[in-house]
């Protein structure tokens, strides 16, 4: 069995094993944990900590750690609107 395999056999509950139950339990033990990072993350966010303004419109596109999703498209979309008006500019 490969790992991804075994991993989606883990958290779907399919593995019965006692190291599927003590995977499962270690890793909604580590969610929690995650769960309370992002809280405090998205706190200091609303609080504008670690917030940079700058003086132009910003327009942000997806998730740059997940591939796949349709990003490179939604911005050539953007920036042909944008160009009917304005001259766009954009970070790869």
């Amino acid at each position: 069995m490969s790992g991804e395999a075994l991993f989606k056999s883990i958290v779907s509950g399919e593995n019965q094993s006692i190291l599927g139950d003590i995977a499962r339990s270690s890793l909604g033990f580590l969610s929690k944990g995650y769960e309370k990072a992002v809280s405090i993350r998205n706190a200091r966010f609303d609080a504008g900590k670690g917030v940079t303004k700058v003086a132009v419109p910003v327009i942000s596109v997806g998730n740059i750690t997940a591939g796949g999703t349709g990003k490179t498209p939604m911005v050539r979309f953007i920036c042909d609107v944008l160009a009917r008006k304005r001259t766009p500019s954009y970070c790869a």
